[in-house]
């Protein structure tokens, strides 16, 4: 997720593995300020 977070345009949604790699997710997004699904949806699989 932080490279992502790093690339210049960020994609407009991730999709997710797990439920553990969600909270990861949803924590990284969070601390870089964005906000879901406003400026990023997480897509659960």
């Amino acid at each position: 997720m932080q490279k992502l977070l790093m690339l210049p345009a960020l994609p407009q949604a991730v999709f997710i593995g797990n439920d553990a790699m969600a909270v990861g997710a949803y924590q990284a997004l969070y601390q870089s300020g964005l906000r879901i699904p406003q400026d990023m949806a997480l897509v659960g699989l």
